[in-house]
């Protein structure tokens, strides 16, 4: 483990409450005083990280199915939150009211949305139809790029001009925003499920690997580095797993 890396856990803030089920996954607010939540009861909770209770929940994911919340996150002002699901939508909460009402659905995916991103006024998702789509909430538009295999994780590079998006096939793409061109492309053995933009490159540079009974759940990291259209460069972590069976 690097220098400086945390080696106890803050805080424990336990989402079964209300009968909060298998989180899949939390976005923390920009003061960090809450946690939203998301997981297998298809609703979106968000808790006092000081206190562990619950303040808000919305339960308007829905269908003749049972559709889990995949991915939550909050804007910068962290008065809206966003869930996205295996129902195909992207819901908008407002997080200083208390009506149960989405303000905003976003209904353009045909298969389950998989990862969201926040920026100003913009949003990029992520979604198993092979698409990532990027909203303009000022004008009102959306771009649509085909990657052509499930689009797992999605993220806006730090100068905004570009979309980050890993898929299926183990490929991680630099796309610009605008056009949609492919800026640079990077192939690794592993889908990634996660990718975030490093600070620390030799924190967050990591693996471990997990038993669970028989089961052994494989967590690896891949750490990658490119140039913006601004000459700034950006260093970026990848995280997969792998479940596999053994004695």
């Amino acid at each position: 483990m690097s220098p400086g890396a945390p080696t106890e856990r803050a805080r424990v803030i336990d989402c079964r409450q209300g009968a909060v089920r298998a989180v899949f996954d939390a976005a923390s607010s920009s003061d960090n005083s809450q946690l939203a939540a998301g997981g297998a009861d298809k609703a979106l909770t968000v808790f006092d990280v000081e206190t562990g209770k619950q303040l808000r929940r919305w339960r308007a994911h829905g269908g003749d199915y049972k559709p889990r919340v995949n991915c939550v996150a909050f804007n910068e002002e962290s008065n809206v939150v966003f869930s996205a699901s295996m129902d195909c939508t992207l819901q908008a909460f407002d997080n200083r009211s208390r009506s149960e009402k989405p303000i905003q659905i976003f209904t353009e995916a045909t298969d389950s949305v998989l990862s969201v991103d926040i920026n100003g006024h913009e949003i990029v998702t992520g979604s198993a139809d092979s698409n990532y789509r990027v909203y303009n909430i000022r004008d009102g538009n959306v771009n649509i790029d085909f990657l052509g295999e499930t689009v797992n994780c999605v993220h806006f590079t730090p100068d905004s001009n570009c979309v980050l998006a890993s898929t299926q096939d183990g490929h991680v793409r630099l796309m610009d925003k605008i056009s949609g061109k492919m800026l640079a492309r990077f192939i690794f053995r592993y889908s990634f499920l996660e990718i975030s933009y490093c600070t620390n490159f030799k924190f967050i540079k990591s693996s471990r690997l997990e038993r669970i009974g028989k089961a052994r759940t494989s967590v690896e990291s891949h750490s990658f580095s490119f140039c913006s259209s601004k000459e700034a460069t950006f260093t970026y972590c990848c995280w997969s797993a792998n479940l596999s069976m053994g004695r």
